[in-house]
């Protein structure tokens, strides 16, 4: 029994010993690529002033190798949480212009009567009969079989398309209040209704746009200068580029902020800097207010539009001034130009709008010129975006190399399926 316990130890040791085959020099050869590939094995720095690390993995899948000085990692946190933060607001900007633009078509097809003459409320009518009947098929036949369910679908979309003339009158009456109140008597009025909105957005998303493009070296430039720049000089000519790119972004969003403040609020030419900014200042207050006190009126009003009741048949003059008085209006207007909103008593039962008036303008489009801002704003975004990416690119974390594989700035990968065969050829 004492000799069954020691074998398996006299196997071990005869395991870890070296084989007295193998000569000393081909020992000795193995032994530093073993130790050369002890540090990367265990992710420490290759070099002192890096960061890049390789990760330890299975022979054939592909190494991700983060490079770039230590000192650039908060920059390109904050740069990676940027461009993320932007590609939210891009897929927000994008669902809400389709949302605005089928809103419109449908409640303007639903609006239109048979007697206008055009085949609009038809047509709109059979893809709305053939969508909702197509979902209730689904949903109804989703666990039978797959005959069944094709059947079923086919049929209640057929019917859907072929019913909508039966119906081209319902409805016309309610969906035309909603769309006259989203287009005269509410906060969509202030942009110019749901086709301003629809170009408000498509602006917008230009803009986003614009900067993730920047963001990620994919904006529009001409590269063939930089191929035949030394590979030393090339850091210094991208980051004269970006500056100067920058310096245009800048330039514009001035440019935009100056046609602002003289166009639409009415400041002189000649003035200074300061005082055009004051100007856009104090009517971005004042139109953030009056966006307060409609959606204000929006939230009373849409009970009562989605009941049927004509949008201007429940707000009366007395319900107006009560709103007016003690809200705020001073703050922003004079006590003469707050009287003047006010409706005489003899008419407090009359109705009317549910529209926030404003002294001396129209409500129509009353944000348009505040929603210009986009175009300054998002030019100032882009030249940070150029300054930000030159900074990444003298940390390292950039690859300004129009031939690399990493020219934009992406994660490298290292295929590491050789690296087996090449150590071995190595060690022979």
């Amino acid at each position: 029994m004492a000799e069954d316990t020691k074998a398996p130890e006299g196997k071990a040791e005869q395991q870890d010993a070296p084989d007295p085959t193998t000569n000393a020099d081909q020992r000795a050869g193995a032994s530093p690529a073993k130790d050369s590939a002890s540090p990367a094995a265990r992710g420490q720095p290759t070099s002192a002033g890096a960061s890049e690390r390789v990760s330890t993995r299975p022979s054939g899948t592909a190494l991700v190798v983060p490079s770039g000085a230590p000192w650039g990692r908060p920059w390109k946190r904050f740069y990676d949480g940027w461009t993320r933060l932007e590609t939210y607001l891009c897929v927000l900007v994008v669902v809400s212009e389709i949302f605005a633009l089928v809103a419109w078509v449908v409640l303007k097809g639903l609006a239109t009567p048979r007697s206008a003459g055009t085949p609009t409320g038809t047509i709109v009518r059979a893809v709305v009969g053939a969508t909702v009947l197509g979902l209730v098929s689904y949903f109804a036949t989703r666990k039978r079989s797959l005959t069944v369910q094709r059947v079923a679908n086919t049929a209640a979309i057929l019917v859907g398309l072929l019913a909508a003339g039966l119906w081209t009158r319902v409805g016309v009456s309610y969906f035309a209040n909603i769309l006259n109140w989203l287009q005269d008597a509410s906060s969509l009025t202030l942009v110019g209704g749901l086709r301003g909105l629809g170009t408000r957005l498509t602006i917008w998303l230009a803009m986003l746009g614009g900067s993730l493009a920047a963001a990620s070296g994919k904006h529009i430039h001409i590269d063939v200068v930089m191929r035949f720049i030394p590979h030393k000089a090339r850091l210094g000519a991208t980051l004269v580029t970006w500056i100067g790119a920058a310096i245009v972004c800048f330039t514009a969003s001035w440019g935009f902020v100056d046609h602002i403040a003289i166009e639409s609020y009415d400041v002189e030419r000649n003035a200074p800097a300061s005082e055009k900014l004051a100007a856009i200042a104090h009517h971005a207050n004042e139109g953030f207010f009056i966006l307060r006190k409609q959606l204000a009126l929006d939230l009373s009003s849409l009970p009562h539009v989605l009941a049927g009741t004509p949008h201007d048949q429940w707000l009366t003059n007395d319900e107006w001034n009560r709103r007016i008085e003690g809200a705020g209006w001073e703050d922003h207007f004079t006590p003469e130009q707050v009287a003047t909103l006010k409706m005489t008593t003899e008419s407090g039962k009359e109705f009317r709008l549910p529209i926030v008036m404003v002294p001396g303008e129209t409500q129509q489009g009353l944000l348009k010129h505040l929603l210009n801002l986009v175009f300054p704003f998002g030019f100032f975004i882009i030249g940070i975006r150029f300054l930000l990416r030159g900074v990444l690119a003298v940390s390292g974390h950039v690859n300004i190399d129009p031939d690399g594989a990493n020219a934009h700035g992406a994660p490298t990968t290292v295929d590491d399926s050789h690296v087996g065969d090449a150590g071995n050829q190595g060690a022979a």
